[in-house]
């Protein structure tokens, strides 16, 4: 008796009509899940590589300042850039030479006559 009814509830096209509707409804829910799942892995990527980008800068920084704090450091800043000395020290600072690279000269082509010319006299 209750197959019966439910057949028949099935049948009804107003009970047809709801079901298609809810199952439109459940579709476009899912369809719009997927698309800020979509969304978010594509921002997840990007943060991901965000952060991996801002890693080897930190990491790069890091090594500058490690770099920055040995007692080399110091001494170098000290001679090179302030041009201070140690006492019974004397500096010498060399000019920058550019070298300038010589062009050879370039052969001029001859014409068929001045070739004659250089042959025959």
């Amino acid at each position: 008796m209750g197959l019966l009814t439910m057949a028949a509830l099935l049948k009804n096209p107003f009970v047809i009509a709801m079901l298609t509707i809810i199952a439109v409804f459940y579709y476009l829910s899912l369809d719009k899940t997927a698309k800020k799942a979509l969304t978010s892995s594509e921002t997840v990527n990007e943060v991901e590589q965000e952060v991996e980008t801002l890693s080897s800068q930190v990491a790069v920084i890091e090594k500058k300042l490690e770099d920055a704090q040995q007692p080399l450091a110091d001494e170098k800043v000290i001679r090179d850039e302030l041009l201070l000395q140690k006492s019974g020290e004397y500096i010498l600072q060399l000019p920058v030479v550019v070298a300038e690279e010589t062009v050879p000269p370039l052969e001029t082509q001859k014409t068929p006559w001045q070739e004659w010319q250089e042959i025959l006299f």
